[in-house]
């Protein structure tokens, strides 16, 4: 029985040395590694940056405040309807509800060096 204790102390030790021996050979090769990637980033950033925004499709928009000055306004004759200002008003379309637009992705594309890089919209 002691001998089956032995050898089995013997086999797990067996075990955690050829674990430790994988590990070494992986953290030798990070200097090389690790120069590579270093290398890599400094080419990157000596590259100049082109970013190019196709087009932008807004929604929902909300403006928050918007102001007139008027200093004067002289008016000699009106024919009709004076709007000073713009007037918002939200359209919908029949058959379609306000949860659809919001669940649309925006139509964002964005390319960094002739690269297309994905786009996520947040609202803070």
């Amino acid at each position: 029985m002691e001998r089956e204790e032995q050898n089995a102390a013997a086999n797990e030790f067996l075990s955690k040395l050829s674990e430790i021996a994988e590990a070494l050979a992986k953290l030798e090769g990070l200097p090389e590694l690790v120069s590579s990637m270093e290398a890599e980033i400094s080419k990157l950033s000596s590259q100049e940056l082109h970013i190019h925004i196709g087009q932008i499709t807004m929604n929902q928009p909300v403006l928050k405040e918007l102001n007139y000055h008027l200093k004067s306004l002289d008016i000699k004759d009106l024919n009709g309807t004076l709007h000073i200002g713009s007037t918002f008003s939200e359209k919908k379309e029949k058959g379609k509800t306000e949860q659809s637009s919001q669940s649309r992705e925006p139509e964002i594309t964005v390319i960094v060096n002739g690269k297309t890089l994905p786009y996520k919209e947040t609202n803070e």
